[in-house]
C-alpha cells in the first residue's frame, strides 16, 4: 500500500452547511448494482468551487507545504443509504479506480463506520461480485450466504466510528467495507462525502508509505 490509513475529526469548520448543501441536490441509485443506497453526481459537475475546495482541503493532509506544484484528478459524491432498506452488513471490497479514498462522515449515526481489512490467504480478490451487485440493485433486504462467503475471506484490522464530521482515508487497494447502514433510534439515512483520487502529478509527487521506509 502506498497511502497511509487515517482520520481527521471535525473536518469542516461549518458542517451544518454542507448539509445544507447536500439536502438541495438529487440522488440516485445505481443502474448496475454497483453500490448501495443513492449518490449525487460528481461534485466537480455540480459545483466546481465546491469540489476543488473539498479535494484541496483533503490532498492539504498528505502534501501541506507545496500543494502548489500537484495536480489531482478525483471523483466526488454524496451518498445516502436508507437503513431500514439495506439491513445487511457492508459488503469487503476494494476501490481499485482510486490511489486513495476519504469518507466523510455527515449523519448522526455513531456506529455505521468503517472497517479495513486484510486478506487471510494470498488470494484477496473479493468473490461473488455479481451477487452483491444483484443484491444492491433489488435491494435483497435478507443476509444471504454470499456476503458471508466473501467476508469470510478477510480480518479486522481497523474500525472507524462514523462520528459526525469524522474524515478518513485510506489506500484505494485497501479491503474495507462499512460495518453497517443502520443504528438503533437514529431514522435518517446514513450520510457521507466520499471522494476517489485517482491520481496526482507533479515535480515533488512522493507516496507517504513509500517515503516512510526509505528512511
Amino acid at each position: 500500500m502506498l497511502w497511509p490509513t487515517g482520520c481527521v475529526d471535525n473536518f469542516f469548520e461549518e458542517p451544518n452547511k454542507i448539509l445544507e448543501f447536500s439536502n438541495t441536490l438529487n440522488y440516485k441509485k445505481d443502474i448496475y448494482g454497483k453500490w448501495p443506497g443513492e449518490r449525487t453526481e460528481n461534485t466537480f459537475d455540480i459545483n466546481k468551487e465546491f469540489f476543488i475546495w473539498t479535494t484541496k482541503k483533503i490532498m492539504t493532509l498528505f502534501y501541506p507545504m507545496n500543494l502548489d506544484n500537484f495536480e489531482w484528478s478525483a471523483s466526488q459524491y454524496f451518498q445516502k443509504i436508507d437503513g431500514n432498506v439495506y439491513k445487511n452488513n457492508g459488503w469487503i471490497h476494494f476501490d481499485k479506480e482510486a490511489e486513495f479514498t476519504a469518507i466523510i462522515y455527515l449523519s448522526k449515526h455513531k456506529n455505521c463506520g468503517t472497517n479495513i481489512y486484510s486478506p487471510k490467504s494470498f488470494n484477496s480478490e473479493p468473490i461473488h461480485v455479481a451477487e452483491k451487485e444483484k443484491n444492491y440493485k433489488n435491494i435483497n433486504i435478507k443476509n444471504n450466504k454470499y456476503l458471508i462467503e466473501n467476508n469470510e475471506r478477510y480480518e479486522k484490522n481497523i474500525s472507524f466510528s462514523s462520528k459526525f464530521n469524522r474524515l478518513i482515508f485510506f489506500d484505494g487497494c485497501q479491503p474495507h467495507a462499512a460495518e453497517k447502514f443502520s443504528e438503533e433510534n437514529i431514522n435518517e439515512d446514513r450520510l457521507t462525502l466520499i471522494t476517489f483520487f485517482h491520481y496526482i502529478t507533479g515535480r515533488a509527487v512522493k507516496y507517504p508509505i513509500s517515503q516512510m521506509r526509505r528512511v
